[in-house]
Order: C-alpha cells, then sequence, then structure tokens
C-alpha cells in the first residue's frame, strides 16, 4: 500500500507546480528529466544543504570575530601593536580575506598577521602528495563511493548495520582525518561490506543492485585491496601527527621533532611494502612489484620540502 504523504521534496515540487502551470505541465509529459528521482532529490537536496552551510559560515565568522574582539580588548586594551599573529585553520569563515576573521581581526590588529595552522597544513601537504599518483587519486575516489552509496538510503545503511555493526564515516576532500577513518572502517568491515553488498544486489531497486554489484567489485578488486592495505598503515601515522599538530602547546620545534618521527614511521612503511605484496593472490603479485610497489614507495614531488 503507498504512502499518502509524498515527502518533503516532492510535497514542495507539487505545490510549486500549483502555481507555475509551465513546470505542472512539463512533469506530466516530459519522458526524459523531470527531477523527481530519489537520486536527483537527494543531489538538490544537498545542494541547498550546502548553501544553507555557507550562510552559517558567513554568521559564524562576524559572531566568532566579536568574540575574539571582546577578549582582546580585555587582553591588549588600547595597545592593538602588540597582537603580531593569528593562526586558524582553512576554513573560509577562519581565514577568508574578505570576511573571513583573520580579516576582520587585522582590521583593528594591524600586525597579526594570519598563519595557517600546522595541522591545516599536514592536510594540504597529504592532499597534494596523494594526488601526485593516479593509482592513489582512483583508490581514494572509489573509496569516497562506498559510504555515499550507503548514506544515499536509510535502507542501506540498516542493512550494513544489521551485517557489521556500524556504519561507515564519510571522508572529507580536506580533512585527512575524515579520510582516516574512512579508511580503516572499510579495512575492518572488508567482509562484511561484500556480504551486505550481495545482499543488496537482489534488491527490488535496479539502482541499488546496480550500485552494490560496483562496490563488490571495488572491495574485491586486488588493486583496491593492496592500497587499502597500504594506508591501513599510513593512517594512524597521519592520525597521531594531526593530533600532535593541534595540541595547544605545540611549537615550531615542537612540530619538527613530530614530522621526522613522521617521516621515519612512513620510510619504514616503505622499505615493508615488499612483504605486503606477498599478502596477494600469486598472479597478482609480478604486476603489483612493476608498477604499484613503485607508486607506494615514491617520493612525490615537492613533498620533502613541505
Amino acid at each position: 500500500m503507498s504512502s499518502k504523504n509524498p515527502g518533503v521534496f516532492r510535497g514542495l515540487v507539487d505545490f510549486a507546480c500549483e502555481l507555475d502551470s509551465s513546470l505542472d505541465a512539463h512533469l506530466k509529459t516530459a519522458t526524459v528529466f523531470k527531477g523527481t528521482s530519489k537520486s536527483i532529490q537527494n543531489e538538490l537536496l544537498e545542494s541547498m544543504l550546502e548553501i544553507c552551510k555557507n550562510k552559517i559560515k558567513e554568521e559564524t565568522a562576524e559572531a566568532l570575530s566579536s568574540v575574539l574582539h571582546k577578549e582582546l580588548q580585555t587582553l591588549i586594551g588600547d595597545c592593538p601593536h602588540k597582537l603580531i599573529a593569528q593562526t586558524y585553520d582553512g576554513a573560509a569563515p577562519l581565514s577568508g580575506v574578505n570576511k573571513g576573521v583573520q580579516t576582520r581581526i587585522k582590521e583593528v590588529y594591524i600586525n597579526a598577521h594570519f598563519i595557517h595552522c600546522y595541522a591545516h597544513q599536514l592536510n594540504l601537504i597529504l592532499g597534494k602528495a596523494t594526488s601526485q599518483n593516479t593509482n592513489v587519486r582512483v583508490f581514494f575516489n572509489s573509496l569516497s563511493g562506498i559510504p555515499a552509496f550507503f548514506s544515499k538510503s536509510p535502507q542501506r545503511m540498516a542493512a550494513l548495520e544489521n551485517v557489521a555493526g556500524h556504519r561507515i564515516p564519510r571522508p572529507s576532500a580536506t580533512r585527512w582525518n575524515f579520510k582516516s577513518r574512512t579508511v580503516n572502517a572499510v579495512h575492518e568491515m572488508k567482509d562484511a561490506l561484500i556480504e551486505c553488498c550481495s545482499t543488496l544486489e537482489a534488491s527490488n531497486s535496479r539502482e541499488t543492485g546496480s550500485a552494490a554489484a560496483g562496490i563488490k567489485r571495488i572491495v574485491n578488486d586486488p588493486e583496491f585491496e593492496f592500497w587499502l592495505e597500504f594506508f591501513s598503515k599510513v593512517m594512524p601515522h597521519v592520525d597521531i601527527m594531526f593530533s600532535q599538530l593541534q595540541s595547544r602547546n605545540i611549537d615550531a620545534a615542537k612540530a619538527n621533532a613530530s614530522l621526522k618521527v613522521f617521516n621515519s614511521a612512513v620510510q619504514k612503511l616503505r622499505d615493508e611494502c615488499d612483504a605486503m605484496v606477498l599478502l596477494l593472490p600469486p598472479e597478482q603479485k609480478r604486476k603489483f612489484k612493476t608498477d604499484k610497489l613503485v607508486a607506494a614507495k615514491e617520493q612525490p614531488d615537492g613533498a620533502e620540502e613541505a
């Protein structure tokens, strides 16, 4: 039995049709694009959410600036030249050159030069390093498609939770601690993911079944498995480094010491790549020894200087 409630999105479309006869006629006669499928609805809703978030960010910048001005007035008083630096992450409300907090603060405290926080710089460096290799880019693109698939449907998320016991966190384009959570979750839930996707393949929805089959192929792909294993070993060191750079007592000397430890740990992983290849099926070992193994060991351009 179908529900009489069309949902918020379709309800808004129906209301718009009452006000716009052209839209009403289009939805009744169009055979190519109506914009009412579940996937398109989700994309449009996500776009609306993004607009709302951007508006909130602008209001956040104004509110944060007001609070900081009040606190700085208490600490510095009539000596604005004493504030010589300010540092935040790279989020637009904070670092934006037009309406960001750093710009609003510098209007009063002209010596308060903005410095990106160390943790944000780490995000930028890691993003650049992993974008240099096509295989790694493909891996992370494939990885992001897994939580995206499940998050689009409550039924899919319920199916995964029923098998695995928890959800997969979605990665972020700029925040590597979110990518780390996704890598670790997929690595731990690999068998459960395959089982869940096998179940979803039999779904009445052609879209769900087809996408589930695609996710299963990705998770079972030897190349994906190699990079998943590799980054499951790298990411814990990234998490440690990220946490240290965000500590309250961090300074340049401590950041440099943490970076040396991080570099040593990653170099050790490069040296252990041969052992990782042994985990692959026999027919894949020769291929990975020639290209993927080299890629895992390579030093991205500019990474050492960064």
